[in-house]
């Protein structure tokens, strides 16, 4: 039995959250002893629980890398009960923690394709491996210095939402106010700058200058909720616009969708919301940034491009420039006048999904590297 402790220092429940649950519902319990660390409080507590892994929650600093009270914190807590693996999802603390400790193997997912803040040599002397979510991701942590023999790139897998009846979808119409008639334009993801909901509402006040029947929702929560929601009344799209918050029923709500927006701005490297409107073969409208183009397995096509190729388009999404609210008003705007398209787009990203973006393809590869990092044979 192979003993992991996993680290998430999320207060909230993000992409890195729900990876966890995702690789837990589908991981060999009879092979691997697993349990998790989180902050007191963490949205994810019940989510984890549920699926019968054990939790610690633990008096640490939520939402940070480090925090010096937070090494002694994790000392204690490894201590009591050494793992076999130290698995983080971005914590420093616990793996500096885990490497003073002697724990046998540190490694680390990353979820975000941000610089690393610290000396190259320091990273390489806590991580022993790091897990990259995306192919640029791995390239740039090359770039950085990351011997390749310390990195592994392993693409998140997405359950599948489950598509919902039509009266459960009146229920949900009538909950958010949404008209019969109305096309919906969603985005779900944590309210935080980085996600780009901010742009999202700018392209909204622009398609509705042309099509007043559409309804913009935004499923998640964060930091930014008061500044987004005071946003949308300053635009004057109030009226269209609905604030879902967190929702457990997040899949639900989902197919509801006519289109679904990523419009993060540059750290995203598999977008989870993305793999599940694809399993609902929602169309995506996506920012062209190198963790979306990689996710998708295709090199983003521009509106012009696409607009010359239809109806034999093979893309499945329809990209936009990154932080550009007019190119994701106008990407938009294409996919409502276009039916066939959309159809077409949602197909595709459905076929993409069913061949490589499932939990269970993630979690054997997983499986794999936990197995190759006890038997010594994944790093040196």
């Amino acid at each position: 039995m192979i003993k992991i402790t996993h680290v998430l220092t999320d207060s909230n429940i993000g992409g890195a959250g729900i990876l966890l649950c995702n690789l837990f519902s589908e991981l060999n319990r009879q092979d691997f002893d697993f349990r998790v660390i989180l902050p007191k409080g963490a949205a994810l507590s019940p989510l984890i629980s549920a699926l019968d892994i054990p939790v610690l929650e633990a008096e640490i600093c939520p939402d940070r890398s480090f925090c010096f009270k937070d090494f002694f914190v994790f000392r204690r807590l490894l201590a009591e009960n050494m793992p076999d693996i130290l698995h983080t999802h971005g914590s420093f603390a616990a793996r500096l923690a885990g490497r003073t400790l002697s724990v046998p193997h540190c490694i680390l997912t990353r979820h975000c394709d941000t610089p690393v803040k610290m000396p190259t040599f320091i990273y390489n002397s806590i991580s022993d491996l790091t897990v990259c979510t995306s192919m640029p991701l791995y390239e740039h942590m090359l770039t950085y210095g990351v011997p390749k023999e310390k990195l592994r790139f392993i693409i998140n897998g997405a359950k599948p939402c489950a598509r919902i009846s039509e009266s459960r979808k009146k229920e949900l119409c009538a909950l958010f106010d949404i008209p019969k008639s109305a096309r919906v334009i969603g985005i779900v993801g944590r309210l935080e700058k980085i996600k780009g909901q901010e742009l999202f509402l700018r392209a909204a006040q622009n398609v509705l200058r042309a099509k007043r029947n559409c309804v913009f929702l935004l499923v998640g929560d964060g930091s930014m909720r008061q500044e987004l929601e005071a946003l949308s009344y300053r635009l004057g799209i109030s009226e269209n616009v609905r604030f879902c918050g967190h929702r457990q029923d997040a899949g639900e709500i989902m197919n509801l969708f006519d289109i679904a927006v990523n419009s993060s701005f540059g750290s995203e490297t598999s977008s989870l919301a993305i793999s599940e409107s694809l399993s609902l073969a929602i169309p995506v409208v996506a920012s062209d940034i190198d963790g979306n183009g990689a996710l998708l397995g295709t090199t983003p096509a521009s509106l012009p491009v696409l607009t010359s190729l239809f109806p034999t388009v093979s893309s499945p999404a329809l990209f936009f420039k990154r932080g550009d609210s007019v190119s994701l008003a106008n990407a938009l705007l294409y996919l409502l006048e276009h039916d066939t398209l959309r159809k077409i787009i949602g197909k595709n990203g459905n076929e993409h999904y069913k061949k490589n973006l499932t939990p269970s393809s993630m979690a054997k590869e997983y499986e794999k590297l936990y197995r190759e990092i006890v038997e010594g044979r994944s790093f040196s």
